[in-house]
């Protein structure tokens, strides 16, 4: 297709610094912090893209009232955010339902970025990975220890008590309580949605442990051990003994760490 021509020639055009390629010949340390990249490549849509959140949302197929709506159509992020999670956590679990359901039967597939960094840990060399990806990607290629910035899609936890849910039991409950408002959805599903309680709380506030818009990142972040890159944006860069592949979102994060 047009789509994977113009990938493969992306590839063939991305060129690694000398210095970079001799880090690793050397054995050196190498330090990984990833995004979205990572995940579009594997053919999972970011926000933006084509196929992302603000492409397929429609405000108006979601079971939430006007002012919620209006939010939404507004911001199609806000329904992703803790703001409105916490009053209504149905429009989350709706649209974020195929992509729970996806990533649990195994849709996407880890990819070379991934898997480059399982070869780095399987020779000694991967000092730490930063993602900012929920997807589980890289844990699936076998890579860790993988410091999850905004957490995972596919554990499940409640927002309130943060007591964890078992996810087996999470996708069963997404799939019996939860509409289907894509088209490209199969399987059965109710014509309303209804909430999934806590197991501990019995709030309606379980869903993925992934970090809403709003919210604090995990503890995990706060407690790994820092890299130490010289940040630049979308770096291939070298410090020291230690490798930075770059997404500048999370960079800038992990160096001031140190």
């Amino acid at each position: 297709t047009k789509l994977q021509r113009r990938r493969m020639e992306g590839r063939r055009a991305v060129s690694v610094p000398s210095n970079v390629v001799a880090a690793i010949k050397d054995g050196r340390k190498l330090g990984f912090l990833i995004g979205a990249g990572a995940s579009c490549s594997a053919g999972i849509p970011d926000f933006r893209s084509a196929g992302g959140l603000y492409q397929t949302l429609k405000a108006d197929t979601l079971t939430c009232t006007p002012e919620q709506r209006a939010r939404i159509s507004r911001d199609p992020t806000t329904v992703v955010s803790w703001s409105l999670f916490k009053d209504n956590q149905l429009p989350y679990h709706e649209v974020r339902k195929p992509f729970i359901l996806g990533l649990y039967a195994g849709k996407w597939k880890p990819t070379l970025s991934h898997f480059f960094m399982r070869v780095a840990q399987d020779h000694g060399q991967l000092q730490q990975v930063f993602s900012q990806n929920i997807d589980g990607l890289d844990l699936k290629a076998g890579v860790k220890p993988v410091v999850e910035v905004h957490g995972s899609i596919l554990r499940a936890e409640c927002e309130g008590c943060k007591a964890s849910y078992p996810f087996d039991d999470f996708v069963v409950q997404l799939k019996s309580n939860i509409k289907n408002i894509y088209e490209t959805e199969e399987g059965t599903s109710p014509a309303e949605s209804s909430h999934i309680p806590c197991l501990s709380c019995h709030r309606p506030l379980v869903k993925p442990a992934t970090v809403l818009f709003g919210s604090s990142l995990p503890d995990a972040f706060h407690e790994a051990p820092p890299l130490h890159p010289l940040w630049v944006p979308h770096a291939h860069i070298l410090w020291h003994s230690n490798l930075a592949f770059g997404s500048s979102r999370i960079a800038s994060s992990a160096y001031q760490k140190r």
